[in-house]
């Protein structure tokens, strides 16, 4: 988890375990406590271990859900309830992916979370929209990050080449255009935007 801390450019780290929800909420209230309240916050976390269908286990599906899905409900909750308890109306963002609109080859288990994570992203509008919190998904396509890197030393690189080439821009997005997006939408630039996916995949959703 990340704060930042208003005027002074920095940003706190603390490295937890994200699924314990006790110990979310310790931190996290640990953290306001010292911010003086939320107006912004972002589930972010995400892990997508690669494995067939037919081979993903119990536990490994469980771990998935648990840090996708399970973590960012309870950090919602953690905001949302700040927030309003504070009459502090703020914006949660939700990082979801461009595989919830469409069939792909994407770890079963990573997009079922996901795609949860969209629907949660509705109810979470509907229900905090009449204390002025708004509530936001963005869904990044294909991504120049450590994990995509990794992928291609997996030996994954002509696959990821391929599909590149099918994009309408032709190339992968770079991390700081997915945090673009974020800043809009939690800026007052998105005031009337609540509840929706935002798309930030270079036009693959739409081919």
């Amino acid at each position: 988890t990340a704060s930042v801390l208003p005027g002074t450019g920095r940003v706190d780290c603390l490295n937890i375990d994200i699924t314990d929800a006790d110990t979310l909420r310790t931190q996290a209230g640990a953290a306001l406590d010292r911010l003086g309240g939320v107006d912004i916050w972002v589930n972010n976390a995400g892990i997508a271990p690669r494995r067939g269908v037919l081979d993903i286990t119990p536990q490994e599906w469980d771990a998935v859900m648990s840090v996708n899905l399970g973590a960012a409900l309870t950090g919602a909750q953690i905001a949302a309830r700040s927030m309003i308890a504070a009459d502090r109306p703020g914006v949660i963002l939700n990082i979801v992916s461009s595989s919830v609109h469409r069939m792909s080859a994407n770890p079963a288990h990573y997009r079922a979370s996901k795609a949860g994570l969209a629907a949660l992203t509705q109810n979470l509008a509907v229900e905090l929209g009449r204390n002025g919190i708004r509530v936001v998904a963005i869904a990044p396509g294909l991504t120049a990050t450590p994990l995509v890197a990794s992928l291609r030393v997996d030996g994954l690189g002509d696959g990821l080449d391929e599909f590149v080439r099918r994009l309408p821009l032709r190339r992968i997005g770079l991390p700081d255009e997915i945090a673009r997006v974020a800043l809009f939408a939690a800026s007052d630039l998105a005031s009337f935007v609540t509840g929706c996916v935002l798309d930030v995949d270079g036009g693959e959703a739409q081919k």
